[in-house]
């Protein structure tokens, strides 16, 4: 530093340049490759200390991509310019490598909570000169919060409307705990974002979307928490690189949603989860503490180091979020206490609040209120001169639909009919006389690519062609093909049953495994197509294989729950319900004969038919 300031250096150098032709080699060329990583620091080292500019940014560029350097390019920097750090000297050098030298030492010590009293001073002083929002005043802004020294970030945070100044006042919000106003802040800005790159989707920086999940968590709506699922699911395919924290942002969510199950999943990988920058460990802790304490118990020295890196390098609010995940993780000391007081003081609540702690019957009970109605239809037209009909077979473990088309002779009578083509179906070619529900059913026709080659061959969806044959009125069996078949629709029910001083609620008939349709012959010529929609799926993931199982004296819950559930679909109780708007109706005992030809005579089949309207029929006393 001496010798550059006394432009001793720049003599050297060309003093080396001239004895060593190697040197010389480098210095003539401003784009070259290093096969040595000694000789890139060495001329980074030059560079920065000359101040030469445009040969710094260049030789830094060629830092992050090189794989042959040793040590890190924070870890070089570090040695540069932090090795002492001199305030005076680094703002001596050209802006760009001021900046640079600031950014990489700061967001160093943030990941790892490392003190930056120097670079951070000198970064005041700039930010001070400044009036307009720069990624110098957000850097700025980040250290604060991550200090807890709030009222310093607020006073930085420009109102000017732009996203990132929304990301940091949603993060600044959130750990204050006002969850919906940071929420509104984080939308703002992912809006801004969406208008200024002109995407309809958007992933926002890992620490900035872990809080907005966290936010939209805490708020404790049903659909914030669909919103938390929506945009985990977009973050988990586009940023790969940050498996660990949304997985575990996911299972909290889940969690929340009574579908989670304790898992030991991250025992094999903590070493990976250890190498996360400071912020990323803390998020994936606090989601480890709420999905399974005994796992998280495993963790601690890795909290613990957190903990002790945080109060040495002054990241007062880092530090207060992990006494409180030792209070949570060792109860009966005094971290819990400890831990409040340290929140009280900064002004921020504990992430770990964001969910509240309750049992699995509880959360999973609470999970089955907060779910919506959603509606669906199917109408079915009449059909033509040639028609399409549908043969249908269901075995125990699939079924399969497939396409006859029908012409209709001089006589007036109709053709046994011949096996359309699935490509015909798909393509909807010479098929003008098919009604729309002939259509709808060819929406489950699917072109799936042949191998590695690009021709395609096209299969059937028979869960989609299932449901969209539900009321249509030319469906028949494949091992019968004279057989009408009626088909109709059932909702899944829950069913709530007391025994040994247990109430279990489950649904039944239980989802398949694979698909959403569950069909099943009634009778011979009755079958029934249960269809699992999402909100299915959500009530059998909380209830589970065996069904949520909660005590007898849980009982005004497990009612309250059950009212509130069956506005999605029937309720079977044995312990009754409350007065709610849920409306309860009889049975219709109304007896029904479907007749069907048989020899020289008829089939006559007795069904009854016990909800209104197009309800599914079934054999009296054996039931669904």
């Amino acid at each position: 530093r001496a010798a550059g300031h006394g432009g001793r250096l720049s003599r050297w150098v060309d003093v080396a340049n001239e004895l060593m032709p190697e040197r010389r080699y480098r210095s003539n060329r401003l784009y070259l490759y290093y096969y040595k990583s000694s000789d890139l620091e060495e001329d980074l080292r030059i560079a920065i200390h000359l101040n030469q500019t445009d040969r710094f940014m260049m030789l830094v560029e060629k830092l992050y991509k090189s794989h042959e350097v040793v040590l890190s390019p924070a870890e070089l920097f570090q040695r540069f310019f932090d090795n002492p750090f001199n305030e005076d000297w680094l703002a001596s050098r050209s802006p760009e490598i001021r900046d640079t030298a600031i950014s990489v030492l700061i967001q160093q010590a943030l990941a790892v909570l490392e003190p930056a009293d120097g670079p951070v001073a000198l970064l005041q002083k700039i930010v001070a000169r400044e009036t307009d929002w720069t990624w110098r005043r957000q850097l700025l802004v980040r250290h604060q919060l991550m200090r807890g020294d709030l009222p310093a970030a607020q006073e930085l945070i420009l109102r000017d409307g732009t996203a990132a100044a929304n990301l940091l006042d949603g993060w600044q919000l959130c750990i204050r705990g006002e969850y919906e106003r940071s929420v509104e802040q984080f939308e703002t800005a992912i809006k801004l974002i969406k208008k200024e790159s002109r995407r309809r989707v958007v992933v926002i920086s890992p620490e900035s979307g872990a809080l907005f999940v966290i936010a939209l968590i805490g708020t404790g709506d049903a659909n914030r928490l669909r919103q938390a699922h929506k945009y985990l699911d977009v973050a988990r395919r586009k940023d790969p690189d940050e498996e660990f924290l949304y997985t575990g942002l996911k299972n909290a969510a889940d969690l929340v949603d009574g579908k989670l199950r304790p898992s030991r999943e991250l025992d094999s990988k903590r070493a990976f989860v250890y190498a996360e920058p400071s912020l990323q460990r803390l998020v994936v802790y606090t989601a480890l503490c709420w999905e399974d304490r005994d796992a998280a118990r495993s963790v601690l020295p890795e909290i613990l180091d957190l903990h002790q890196a945080a109060v040495h390098g002054g990241y007062q609010w880092v530090a207060a979020e992990c006494t409180q995940l030792l209070g949570r993780l060792r109860p009966g000391g005094d971290e819990t206490r400890l831990a409040r007081q340290q929140h009280e003081a900064l002004g921020t609540a504990p992430m770990l609040n964001a969910i509240r702690e309750e049992h699995p019957w509880e959360r999973g009970l609470a999970a089955l209120e907060r779910m919506v109605d959603r509606v669906g239809t199917v109408s079915p037209p009449r059909g033509a001169t040639s028609r399409m009909t549908w043969r249908i077979e269901v075995n125990r473990h699939s079924s399969s639909v497939d396409p006859y088309e029908q012409k209709l002779s001089p006589a007036g009578k109709w053709s046994k009919g011949k096996l359309t083509p699935l490509k015909k179906l798909h393509s909807r070619t010479n098929v003008e006389f098919m009604t729309l529900q002939d259509e709808q059913v060819c929406q489950a026709v699917e072109a799936v690519p042949l191998g590695s080659s690009s021709r395609l061959t096209y299969e059937m969806n028979a869960d989609k062609a299932l449901a969209a044959l539900v009321g249509h009125p030319l469906v028949f069996r494949s091992d019968s093909p004279s057989t009408r078949i009626e088909v109709s629709r059932a909702e899944p029910n829950l069913r709530v049953t007391t025994k040994g001083g247990k109430v279990r609620i489950e649904l039944v008939p239980k989802p398949p495994r694979n698909g959403t349709v569950v069909a099943q012959f009634a009778a011979p010529t009755q079958l029934t197509v249960t269809v699992f929609g999402p909100e299915h799926g959500e009530i059998f993931a909380v209830l589970g294989t065996a069904g949520l199982v909660a005590p007898a004296s849980a009982k005004d819950k497990v009612v309250r729950a059950v009212s509130a559930v069956s506005a999605l679909l029937p309720v079977h109780s044995d312990i009754g319900g409350e007065d709610t708007d849920a409306e309860e109706i009889d049975a219709d005992s109304t007896p029904h004969f479907h007749l069907t030809p048989y020899e020289d005579g008829l089939r006559v089949e007795p069904l009854v038919r016990p909800f209104p309207g197009e309800g599914p029929t079934y054999i009296p006393g054996k039931g669904g």
